[in-house]
């Protein structure tokens, strides 16, 4: 009786919050913002954590109270965010949605920051894979055409996935490379997408041709890894951006007719690959359903529960684990305590398991750090979005600071934010801002050349 009451005050609580921060700090509006994104994942591993608990174990217990604590922390800081600024969500966001873009770009300028990036990201893709030597994804459906045994495929797909990392004979960089070909190739061809097909209405064969490029070099690409994250999370977020739960008016949306391809191709690829992989009994959908709720509920709470008791044995690191993190960006071969959790959840350290937010924080800074880490990761992520949502509606600032706050709300660790996609998205925003800049001060420089010119033409004229 007692674990069902305590159950049902946790439930109670914990629906009381989300009804607070959905009316009061979302305004009811439904946008992929880095609040909402952050909130909505680390919610599902509390969740997840409610439905493994064991009230017998105090170290569980505690471990479901510091949860609860640094969420409840999250949305206070996103609150006073809020009221800092006094940003009203409701009213603001609705007014940013209806804006009309402005296209930030001339056509020479689009051509060489946007075509010329997403050239250059198929260049080094190009060299990454040469590099690898092979795509994981085929070389499982060359065993499935073979007719090998379900057992040989998944472990050679094992195999083949971390060899990419883990390979002794060689390094290719697979950390750098996925800036280029996970990030900055998808960046591209939103901004090409929504501007030559969405915006602009000229009907230009090359538009189709540059689009099919794109695509179709960064579905191989992404696919070369084996891990699906790679592929979905790109597709996710194209979704996220033509549909109304993103930045643009009903005018600049994706068709519903591409949005169910999309979707239908996306849940197919899901299927399969989970099914080849492994992680499902069979490739249907029931089965990768069960599957997808294991890994962003249930599994992850499982996994990061089993962390939480390795690591509370440990002494509070202060900030250690964090920086070595940031160093380990470095490039190179080094095990350090991911692939140490991959050992002791898999047995095996090749391969890793990263910390959640919340062990983390915990790891690093102690209980009190995660209340503390969640209270100002809820006031950053708001001011971010509160500065995203006032800000001018240029095409590209609308692309790219959305898809960075989607990475943003991924939030981990400071590592995360360099490793994620976030740190290469600002940056590649950065540089269209100073080529932007540059390319004013070269027309104004021309200008001024042409009124010279002139004045000495007509100076001649004179003499």
């Amino acid at each position: 009786m007692t674990r069902y009451l305590m159950f049902l005050a946790i439930g109670l609580y914990l629906l009381y919050l989300l009804v607070f921060y959905w009316r009061v700090i979302a305004g009811e509006m439904l946008f992929v913002s880095a609040t909402n994104w952050f909130l909505l994942m680390k919610g599902l591993m509390v969740i997840g954590t409610i439905f493994i608990v064991d009230i017998d174990h105090n170290d569980e217990v505690r471990w479901l109270i510091i949860l609860l604590a640094g969420l409840t922390s999250f949305v206070i800081g996103a609150y006073l965010a809020n009221i800092h600024f006094s940003f009203n969500p409701k009213n603001e966001i609705r007014a940013f949605k209806s804006k009309t873009v402005i296209l930030d770009l001339s056509s020479t300028e689009f051509n060489q920051l946007v075509v010329g990036m997403g050239l250059v990201s198929v260049a080094i893709g190009i060299l990454f894979a040469m590099a690898v030597g092979y795509n994981v994804l085929v070389q499982a459906i060359q065993l499935i055409v073979a007719g090998e045994s379900q057992d040989t495929i998944r472990l050679q797909y094992s195999l083949l996935r971390t060899g990419i990392s883990y390979t002794s004979d060689r390094y290719v960089a697979p950390g750098y490379a996925r800036q280029f070909t996970a990030t900055l190739l998808p960046l591209v061809v939103y901004l090409y997408y929504f501007r030559k097909f969405r915006v602009e209405t000229h009907q230009l064969v090359t538009k189709y041709l540059y689009l099919l490029l794109f695509v179709s070099v960064g579905v191989y690409l992404l696919t070369l890894t084996g891990a699906r994250s790679l592929v979905i999370e790109p597709v996710l977020l194209f979704l996220f951006l033509g549909s109304n739960i993103g930045p643009f008016s009903k005018r600049y949306r994706i068709p519903k007719k591409t949005m169910l391809y999309l979707i239908f191709s996306l849940s197919a690829f899901y299927v399969t690959v989970s099914a080849i992989m492994g992680r499902t009994s069979a490739a249907n959908v029931s089965s990768a359903v069960e599957e997808l709720w294991r890994r962003l509920v249930i599994g992850k709470a499982i996994v990061q529960m089993e962390i939480m008791k390795y690591l509370s044995v440990r002494p509070v690191v202060w900030g250690q684990n964090w920086y070595a993190g940031l160093m380990d960006v470095l490039p190179g071969h080094r095990l350090g305590l991911s692939n140490e959790l991959h050992g002791l959840i898999f047995g095996s350290t090749r391969g890793a398991i990263g910390l959640s937010f919340w062990n983390s924080s915990w790891y690093n800074w102690g209980p009190m750090g995660v209340v503390v880490v969640a209270f100002l990761v809820g006031i950053l992520l708001q001011a971010y979005t509160i500065k995203y949502v006032r800000g001018t509606k240029t095409l590209c600032r609308t692309v790219i600071m959305f898809v960075a706050g989607y990475y943003l709300g991924n939030f981990h660790h400071p590592q995360s934010l360099l490793l994620n996609g976030f740190f290469t998205a600002m940056l590649y925003y950065l540089i269209i801002v100073i080529g932007k800049e540059f390319f004013r001060k070269a027309k104004v420089s021309n200008q001024v050349m042409s009124y010279d010119d002139l004045a000495s033409i007509h100076s001649g004229n004179h003499n």
